[in-house]
């Protein structure tokens, strides 16, 4: 997105993105730990007040946790974000994995191919009033007006 043509942020492939934690950096200021992302939503993880969405470009996948709305499987979205490390010690390994914490959704796009349901509003119909009921054929038989 350009904003008042402003100089529209350099994209990060996912693929330059590494899992090892000492490639991780640790900077100083939030600005410099803010990447852009983009790319095709491919998988989804609903968490209660959260979830997390796996990313995908031409150079690889990540998964992204938010707090906001998930996107939908199929969706392109261009996000900032901060690159975190989970340390995962297994056996004496750490089997660690690499995500994103979104910051900001800055654009997202439906594929054309996504059908979406529309609420189909049929003007030539007449409108009539609804007629109210008996009051008689709600009681109880025992307690009816007939005799």
């Amino acid at each position: 997105m350009n904003y008042l043509g402003l100089a529209q942020p350099s994209i990060t492939p996912i693929g330059e993105l590494s899992s090892q934690p000492s490639t991780v950096t640790t900077v100083t200021t939030p600005e410099e730990a803010i990447i852009y992302l983009e790319g095709k939503v491919v998988d989804s993880a609903p968490f209660m007040g959260s979830g997390s969405y796996q990313l995908q470009d031409e150079t690889g996948t990540v998964w992204v946790l938010t707090n906001g709305t998930l996107p939908q499987t199929g969706e392109t979205v261009q996000i900032t974000g901060k690159v975190t490390y989970q340390s995962i010690p297994i056996g004496g390994q750490d089997m660690g994995e690499l995500y994103i914490l979104e910051v900001e959704k800055l654009g997202a796009n439906i594929p054309e191919n996504t059908s979406t349901v529309q609420p189909v509003v049929d003007t030539d119909t007449e409108v009539k009033p609804i007629s109210q009921p008996d009051p008689n054929e709600f009681l109880l038989p025992h307690k009816s007006n007939t005799k």
